[in-house]
């Protein structure tokens, strides 16, 4: 089993109390900090790497990460720093918006220099998400990271998982994804993000995904709610259908996704090549993206992050 490092936010999400919705209740979360649990709950091996505040909230979440078996070994605590919050609101259809506080936060402290080489020796997959792109320093955080990545030989992923609330400039929302795309092996759009960047761009959906595939990436993943889900390689596309569930929150449904289809990857023990060569096995591809597609619809019929995130047994059965 490969063992994956999730890099960027880990942070507190308040969610709406049901019986009292001007009430919230605290829970661990942080869309890469949800990946990383996602993968330990299926039994799978992971990292997280990032800043964490010296506040009682940072210590919750610190021991959060540690009691789902995530590796917090090269985990950064900011003394005088506080942890990120965000307020989560659930519409009628329990789809999910954000308020994020998150000005200076210890997650947004993290830099160059706080990357540990050995996280990335002891590493096969490396996955991180565009809120470490908000800032001209964290880009360039992320960057460093990606390149450290493809130093070592480790297969990346991007969740994009757009929050432009967190973008103090939107218009540069789009060259710092493109700028990460010639280290990134796979990445996953939500239907809504492909069609926000291909009109920054003044492209089609179908262009931008035809260029991410020309650039770096060799597996494109659009995801549309419980809609289809898009895949895309440089040989095939394919669509898969979601089972039809009844949804109680879908805060980390996106993130069960991608921790699911990390652990598949991480089961097949392959390299860079070898991944290649996995491509080329459409029915393989589909088989993971089905168990990827699981988890997400388990996660939406629970309550919360971390804890709403699927077991090996809650998809098997």
């Amino acid at each position: 089993m490969k063992k994956v490092l999730c890099f960027g936010e880990v942070l507190i999400d308040f969610l709406p109390n049901e019986d009292d919705e001007t009430s919230f209740k605290p829970i661990a979360g942080g869309a890469p900090a949800n990946v990383a649990v996602a993968i330990a709950k299926l039994g799978g091996e992971s990292y997280f790497v990032g800043g964490i505040g010296s506040d009682n909230f940072g210590q919750f979440l610190h021991k959060q990460l540690a009691a789902y078996r995530v590796k917090t070994d090269y985990l950064c605590s900011f003394e005088n720093s506080n942890s990120a919050l965000v307020l989560v609101s659930l519409d009628d259809k329990k789809e999910r918006s954000f308020n994020f506080y998150r000005h200076d936060t210890a997650d947004m402290r993290f830099s160059c220099d706080d990357f540990n080489e050995e996280s990335f020796k002891l590493s096969d997959i490396f996955h991180y998400c565009s809120n470490t792109l908000t800032t001209e320093k964290l880009a360039q955080t992320t960057l460093t990271g990606l390149k450290l990545a493809k130093t070592h030989g480790l297969l990346v992923s991007l969740d994009v998982n757009l929050r432009l609330t967190l973008w103090s400039e939107a218009s540069v929302l789009s060259s710092r994804i493109l700028e990460c795309l010639p280290y990134t092996d796979v990445i996953k759009f939500s239907r809504e993000e492909l069609l926000y960047l291909s009109e920054q761009l003044s492209q089609s959906a179908d262009e931008l995904i035809s260029y991410c595939l020309q650039t770096g990436p060799s597996l494109v993943v659009v995801t549309d709610g419980g809609n289809e889900i898009s895949v895309y390689t440089r040989d095939y596309h394919f669509i898969h259908q979601a089972p039809a569930i009844i949804p109680v929150d879908t805060t980390a449904a996106g993130d069960a996704f991608v921790g699911g289809l990390l652990y598949r990857l991480a089961q097949q023990d392959l390299d860079i090549e070898a991944f290649q060569v996995l491509l080329t096995q459409q029915a393989v591809i589909e088989e993971i993206i089905d168990f990827a597609t699981l988890c997400g619809a388990f996660t939406c019929t629970q309550k919360g992050a971390f804890p709403a995130l699927p077991r090996l047994a809650d998809i098997k059965d």
